[in-house]
């Protein structure tokens, strides 16, 4: 099965993938289908997240206070359009990420054939940020990031957990 996530000629497994057509809707979306998709109530969809292929999975410790705060959050998404909850994004830390860096990186990772000019929207929203505001791997303080790439319909599809701020850290 081919993926269309990122325009790449890399095949996946199927039982990471529920089909071609959905994920296709990922990637291309016209400003027509974009503004739409900021407008629709959030739709949560798992099929693209990184498990354990890279160190920013979902396959990482979770702690309590993650956990509690990854549902709490989504469920606050998943009764809104991201629109909406843009109006209030200093509340969630929920931010369009730049595609660079660490970023850009780990998803060269997962798909080789990945191109500057072939980026989909991605954000990132907190858990929560440490007290200092600087996470520290070295010393356990976290400042939990999720990210997410944007698809049709209001479909957001969660890629990454970074636990330590890692991956795009500044702007």
């Amino acid at each position: 099965m081919a993926n269309k996530f990122f325009d790449t000629d890399l095949d996946l497994d199927a039982d990471l993938l529920t089909s071609d057509a959905e994920v296709s809707t990922i990637k291309g979306l016209t400003n027509e289908e974009l503004a739409e998709s900021l407008d629709l109530p959030i739709t949560v969809c798992y099929n693209l997240a990184d498990i354990d292929s890279t160190k920013y999975g979902f396959g990482q410790v979770f702690k309590q206070r993650d956990t509690l705060n990854y549902f709490s959050i989504m469920r606050k998404f998943t009764s809104n359009s991201l629109n909406k909850l843009f109006e209030h994004r200093h509340d969630y830390h929920l931010y369009r990420s730049a595609v660079k860096g660490k970023l850009f990186e780990v998803l060269k990772s997962l798909y080789p054939n990945l191109t500057r000019g072939a980026m989909p929207e991605i954000y990132h929203f907190a858990l929560y940020t440490a007290d200092n505001g600087s996470a520290d791997r070295t010393n356990g303080v976290r400042s939990p990031r999720v990210y997410f790439v944007l698809a049709d319909y209001g479909r957001i599809y969660p890629l990454f957990f970074d636990p330590y701020h890692e991956l795009n850290p500044m702007y």
